[in-house]
């Protein structure tokens, strides 16, 4: 049996890969794009220009997760330079400070809502060069 069957089994929470994640869910203009694990959801971050790169993503996000966690669905807002000011940005400006202010994103964490939803998933590289015409 798989190491990933047997944890899933004596704990009784699903293992993705080696990667365990709480679901995350985005919500750009009409759109709605959720996540089970963290890698697809960086990378979509960065399309959108919530962060500059991936690695800065991956410091913030577990910020945001708990944040998520607490208040339900918010407003994802730029990084506010120097001090932040907590009436500002209450997560204390996770997002990227070169984050567009106008672009209107939400993120809320845990259940996926219903209707017209995207999952996002890592294709493997093997795809990727497929696509690429390689």
């Amino acid at each position: 049996m798989p190491c990933n069957e047997r944890g899933e089994r004596t704990t009784g929470i699903p293992r993705t890969g080696g990667v365990v994640s709480t679901t995350l869910v985005l919500y750009h203009e009409n759109k709605i794009y959720f996540s089970r694990t963290d890698p697809p959801m960086l990378e979509k971050l960065v399309k959108l220009q919530v962060f500059n790169t991936e690695k800065h993503a991956k410091n913030h996000i577990p910020r945001l997760k708990e944040y998520g966690q607490e208040v339900g669905k918010f407003q994802l807002k730029p990084g506010a330079r120097g001090k932040p000011r907590k009436d500002f940005v209450p997560y204390r400006g996770a997002c990227g400070r070169g984050m567009p202010s106008d672009l209107k994103v939400w993120m809320s964490v845990g259940e996926i809502p219903e209707g017209d939803v995207t999952e996002l998933k890592k294709q493997s590289k093997r795809k990727r060069a497929e696509d690429k015409g390689n």
